[in-house]
C-alpha cells in the first residue's frame, strides 16, 4: 500500500466507523477493502503496468471502476502487480520483480492479474478488479484458487484503465470483478452494474447500461463436447452431478 492510499485508508475507515454509528443505511460494500490491478487509475497513485518509464507519473484522477468503489462504501488499499505490456500468463517486471504463487513460491500465480489472484488467495484483500483479454483473469484465478468474472466487453466501464495496446479492438479486453468465492465476485459485479445504470454512465462513456439480471438455472445442467473421427462426429451429452 502505497503513502497517498494509506492516508486515505485511514480517513476512509474513520467515516465509515462514524457512518456506523449513524441511523444511515449502509452501502453494499461500506468499509470493505478492495485492490486493483495496475493499469486503473487512483488520483495520485502510478500505472505503471510494469514499466520504469511511468514511475513517478501519479494519476491525475480517479478510473470510473474506482469511483464507483468509492461511492458503494468500498476502500482502495493498494494497487497489484502485473507482468509487464500484461501480455502474459506470469507475473514479472522489472519494476516491482516477480510475484509467486501464494501456495507454492516455485510456481507462477498466473497473469496478467496475478498481482490480484495472488493477493486475494493470501486474504490479503476482500474484492479485487482485473482486466482480461484472452485468460488474464481466468488464468490466475485458476492458478492461484479464486475466482472471477470476465464480463462481455463495456459492460464494465472502462475510462482510466490503461492499455500497452492503444487501437487495439480486434479482441476487446474487459475489466472484471473478483474475489475469494463466487457469491463476492457476484457482490461487486451487481454493485458495479447497478451504478452504471443508476447514474447512466453510458451517455460519458463507451458502456452498456443494462443493469444485472438475475438468471434462474435449471435443476439439471448438462456438459456438451465434441468427439472428431475422420468421417463423422458424435455429441455426448453428460449430467452435472451436484
Amino acid at each position: 500500500m502505497c503513502g497517498e492510499l494509506r492516508s486515505r485508508g485511514v480517513e476512509n475507515f474513520a467515516s465509515v466507523e462514524n457512518f456506523a454509528h449513524s441511523h444511515e443505511s449502509f452501502f453494499t460494500v461500506h468499509g470493505v477493502p478492495v485492490s486493483f490491478k495496475d493499469q486503473i487509475d487512483i488520483e495520485n497513485v502510478d500505472s505503471t503496468m510494469g514499466f520504469t518509464h511511468q514511475m513517478n507519473k501519479p494519476s491525475t484522477a480517479d478510473a470510473t471502476l474506482v469511483s464507483i468503489v468509492r461511492r458503494s462504501g468500498g476502500i482502495p488499499i493498494c494497487k497489484t502487480n502485473v507482468p509487464q505490456t500484461m501480455l502474459s500468463f506470469e507475473c514479472s517486471n522489472p519494476l516491482f520483480g516477480t510475484t509467486l504463487n501464494p501456495y507454492d513460491p516455485l510456481r507462477t500465480p498466473g497473469g496478467s492479474s496475478g498481482g490480484e489472484a495472488a493477493l486475494l488467495s493470501s486474504d490479503g484483500s476482500a474484492l479485487g478488479i482485473g482486466s482480461d483479454v484472452g485468460g488474464s483473469l481466468r488464468i490466475p484465478c485458476h492458478f492461484s484458487g479464486c475466482f472471477a468474472l470476465k464480463p462481455t466487453a463495456n459492460r464494465f466501464p472502462s475510462k482510466g484503465c490503461r492499455s500497452t495496446n492503444l487501437g487495439f479492438e480486434a479482441i476487446k479486453s474487459s475489466m472484471g470483478s473478483m474475489g475469494r468465492s463466487v457469491e463476492d465476485v457476484e457482490l461487486l459485479t451487481k454493485v458495479i452494474f447497478k451504478r452504471v445504470q443508476q447514474e447512466e454512465l453510458g451517455r460519458f462513456e463507451e458502456v452498456r447500461s443494462s443493469g444485472y439480471r438475475e438468471v434462474k438455472l435449471r435443476e439439471k445442467l448438462r456438459f456438451g463436447y465434441y468427439l472428431t473421427g475422420q468421417h463423422a462426429f458424435t455429441l455426448y451429452r453428460v449430467p452435472l452431478q451436484y
